[in-house]
C-alpha cells in the first residue's frame, strides 16, 4: 500500500481537506460481488476511486479501505472508470490521520514512519 500525505489543490471551493493517497480498496453495491479499486484521495466527507467501471451516479455502495470498517457511500459523480463517493457518515479527521501515519514521511524515495514511531 502506498500513500502520499498531501493536500490536493483545486480551483474548486471545498469545505474539507482532501488527502492524496493510493490505497487498494474494495467496493460493492447491495447484493453484488465486491470489486477491487484504487482509492486516490480521501477526506472526512468522501473519496475518489479509480477502476470502478459500471457505477451509476446516486448508487449506494459499500467501500472497504484497509484499516477502516466498511463505509456506506453514495456515488456523487462518475467519469469513465473514476467515481467520487460521499460517505453516509463523515469520518472524524483523526481517523484519516491514523490511517496515514505509517505513510506520512518519505525518506530517500521510500515511505517511512514519522520520527519516534519505530
Amino acid at each position: 500500500m502506498n500513500a502520499e500525505v498531501a493536500i490536493l489543490k483545486s480551483a474548486e471551493k471545498r469545505s474539507v481537506t482532501r488527502r492524496i493517497i493510493d490505497f487498494g480498496a474494495f467496493i460493492r453495491e447491495e447484493d453484488a460481488t465486491a470489486i477491487r479499486v484504487r482509492c486516490r484521495n480521501i477526506s472526512t466527507g468522501g473519496c475518489r476511486i479509480e477502476g470502478a467501471g459500471g457505477l451509476a451516479e446516486d448508487a449506494e455502495i459499500w467501500i472497504k479501505i484497509t484499516g477502516l470498517t466498511p463505509l456506506k457511500a453514495r456515488v456523487a459523480w462518475v467519469r469513465g472508470e473514476d467515481a467520487g463517493c460521499e460517505f453516509s457518515e463523515p469520518l472524524h479527521p483523526r481517523v484519516i490521520e491514523q490511517l496515514l501515519i505509517p505513510y506520512r514521511t518519505m525518506v530517500n524515495g521510500r515511505f517511512a514512519a514519522p520520527a519516534g514511531m519505530g
